[in-house]
């Protein structure tokens, strides 16, 4: 899928995805890039496999608590992977790339085709890449993906490049790697200073909401379920029904904005069917829902048919389940007496009529 702003087409589905060939000759096959020697060098060594380590760089990245068997990640913080070659890796004749590519159509200038190397090429590109250690035929590489990147899931091939051109290993699920905010790095734009804060505004995945009325305030708990499997897909699946741009993911401004919406399957076929009638015999009451998990799922495993129903708490419970689990800081207030300001003069209007009583017929503002 793609949106098209004014003359450009933009991709915006992560669950889209381009083929790649596991070979790409030279663009210019009569000049290849070196000499025949370097050519031939470099078209000997090939990449056996790729190890994320999935159970180390999760720990690291404090996403271990994701219920997922890909690696995850919080972008600004260096992950390593290890691969494995058919002979030695030498790093000042070896020219290797790693590939994260996001989407169906990746573009290095969009920030949905990353391409970092190890080996004699470099490459100035955002994302960090360095050789850590080389034992033999293993190769431990570093990577740091740009505190401003795309947050979603990438596709993650090694290329070994000489003169011949591109040799890539085959497509394999199993290395896809999802890169989300990062609230504990200060170049990330959804840094929180305290540790504290990031405990309770990223990390905890239950709560409760407070609702009733201000002079007499309920609780009701709530499962918001951030790290339950199939949650993080089915955020990202939001985000893929409503057309949201992949370039836009790295804002969290428009992440934030987008998912507010999108709670509401009115106007942009959101997640939730709002209901305040009292009739809820063709869905699920709204004081039925103890948590946000079996909701996202649901909307998942239907095809992003949104589910019923749902009232204001509901709402809140699920976005504040949608914006933890993409790692922004967040939380569920309750606010009481609210006004409702439906004329736009940023005033709350009430007119009365000749016995001095609230004109219903004419009022329009209300506070609830």
């Amino acid at each position: 899928m793609k949106r098209v702003v004014g003359r450009y087409s933009l991709a915006n589905s992560n669950l889209d995805e381009s083929e790649l060939p596991e070979f790409e000759p030279s663009s210019d096959v009569w000049n290849p890039r070196g000499t025949p020697d370097e050519a031939t060098q470099a078209a000997s060594l090939s990449a056996l496999s790729v190890d994320m380590r999935v159970t180390e760089n999760k720990a690291e990245h404090i996403t271990d608590k994701y219920n997922n068997s890909n690696l995850i990640v919080r972008r600004g913080k260096e992950f390593t992977i290890i691969i494995k070659f058919d002979r030695a890796f030498d790093e000042e004749q070896d020219n290797v790339e790693m590939e994260f590519l996001i989407g169906s159509a990746p573009n290095e200038n969009k920030g949905t085709y990353i391409i970092v190397s190890i080996g004699k090429e470099k490459r100035d590109v955002s994302w960090k890449c360095r050789v850590v250690n080389i034992e033999g035929k293993d190769v431990t590489v570093g990577i740091t993906p740009d505190p401003k990147c795309i947050v979603g899931r990438f596709r993650t091939f090694v290329a070994v490049v000489s003169g011949l051109g591109k040799q890539r290993t085959p497509r394999n699920t199993d290395t896809d790697v999802y890169v989300l905010f990062n609230p504990w790095d200060p170049a990330d734009q959804v840094y929180m200073e305290k540790e504290e804060d990031r405990q309770e505004y990223v990390l905890n995945d239950v709560g409760v909401i407070y609702n009733g009325e201000f002079n007499n305030v309920t609780v009701r708990s709530w499962n918001y379920g951030q790290f339950e499997q199939g949650v993080l897909d089915a955020c990202l699946l939001v985000l893929d029904t409503a057309k949201v741009p992949l370039v836009f993911r790295g804002n969290a401004t428009e992440v934030v904005r987008q998912g507010s919406a999108l709670m509401n399957a009115q106007d942009d076929d959101g997640v939730l069917v709002g209901n305040w009638s009292g009739e809820y015999s063709t869905g699920t009451s709204p004081t039925a829902w103890t948590g946000s998990t079996e909701i996202l799922l649901k909307y998942a495993s239907e095809g992003a048919s949104p589910v019923a129903f749902a009232q204001c708490w509901v709402f809140a419970g699920v976005l504040n389940t949608f914006l933890r689990c993409l790692g922004l800081p967040a939380r569920v207030i309750t606010n009481f007496c609210s006004a409702h300001d439906n004329t736009g003069n940023l005033k709350t209007d009430i007119e009365l009529d000749e016995d001095g009583k609230v004109d219903k017929g004419k009022t329009r503002d209300s506070i609830w």
